[in-house]
């Protein structure tokens, strides 16, 4: 009877690797944003658990005495503060921020607003809300701008984990990611539960980052806007699971009226079908310039259109 289970155990533990190993070859995903650990350090809040290097300098653009992109001078009476992942900081953009939307919106608002850049690549949506309750209210924001990737709903820390060259293919299988998740206890919600500084025991973990951006919304009274941005395959062929993240990650939100959302595929789609026009090469997350360019456009035009910009 051992003997039988043992055998079954081993077959099982054989099948997966042969399951991973074919997907790793075959269906790779390409949504996962990986990093040196180099250029991130242990960050005391037990939410965050990391940042960026203060005064570091990261994909060939200068790191901040913050631990943030871009200027941290307030310089205007009025600010936006803008909170994402690798997407909202600017994955890819080399050399100066001028390629970044969140610099090309500085551009367009500077007569009136400083435009603070609070986003830190492999952050989440508890990750963007902490950051804002413990770094960006400093800055006395009149816009809260929330630059949502369709992997953000993910309450696990991703991002100091695949650093060595076998843990970097591994972590292209979702089967392996899954099993993974299941064993490591660096749960971003477990934290938040624990350590955080709202009740979010009414929620279930993907919607904490967005009732705690809600409760902040009401204490210090910024307008907050969310904005979807689309995985860059070809629209005309668009997966259904990702359809599926845009209309939950919409259902949480219109649970919160005071947080307003645009959803920015039909923007895209309506420039080109050919998704790929508009990201990084091989890589269906990040925007390339023109992406960008783009994305400070749509963000611009929306807000201007519901009286935000004042």
């Amino acid at each position: 009877m051992l003997k039988k289970i043992c055998v079954s155990v081993i077959s099982v533990l054989i099948a997966i690797v042969l399951f991973v190993i074919v997907e790793i070859i075959f269906f790779p995903t390409k949504d996962i944003f990986l990093v040196n650990s180099k250029i991130m350090e242990q960050d005391d809040n037990n939410i965050l658990q990391y940042s960026l290097i203060k005064n570091s300098y990261l994909f060939n653009c200068s790191i901040n005495e913050e631990g943030f992109r871009g200027s941290n001078k307030i310089n205007r009476d009025k600010s936006i503060v803008i909170l994402g992942d690798s997407v909202g900081f600017g994955y890819d953009r080399e050399n100066t921020d001028k390629t970044v939307f969140s610099y090309i919106l500085q551009e367009y608002l500077a007569k009136d607003y400083d435009v603070f850049n609070l986003s830190v690549p492999g952050y989440n949506t508890i990750q963007e809300a902490e950051v804002l309750y413990s770094k960006g209210l400093k800055y006395k924001p009149d816009l809260v701008l929330v630059i949502f990737c369709l992997n953000d709903l993910d309450v696990n820390y991703t991002i100091t984990h695949y650093n060595n060259f076998i843990s970097k293919k591994l972590i292209r299988s979702r089967i392996f990611r899954y099993i993974f998740d299941l064993f490591r206890s660096k749960n971003c919600a477990k934290n938040y539960r624990k350590y955080g500084k709202i009740d979010v025991s009414d929620v279930e973990n993907e919607e904490i980052g967005i009732k705690v951006i809600s409760v902040l919304q009401k204490k210090y009274g910024f307008q907050c806007y969310f904005f979807i941005v689309p995985y860059f395959r070809n629209f005309d062929d668009y997966l259904q699971e990702d359809d599926n993240i845009h209309v939950k990650i919409k259902e949480f939100l219109q649970k919160y009226p005071n947080l307003k959302f645009f959803d920015l595929k039909e923007d895209f789609m309506n420039i080109s079908k050919n998704a790929k026009i508009f990201s990084v090469p091989n890589d269906i997350v990040h925007p390339n310039k023109y992406g960008h360019k783009l994305m400070a456009e749509f963000i611009c035009e929306k807000l201007k259109k519901d009286g935000a910009l004042s």
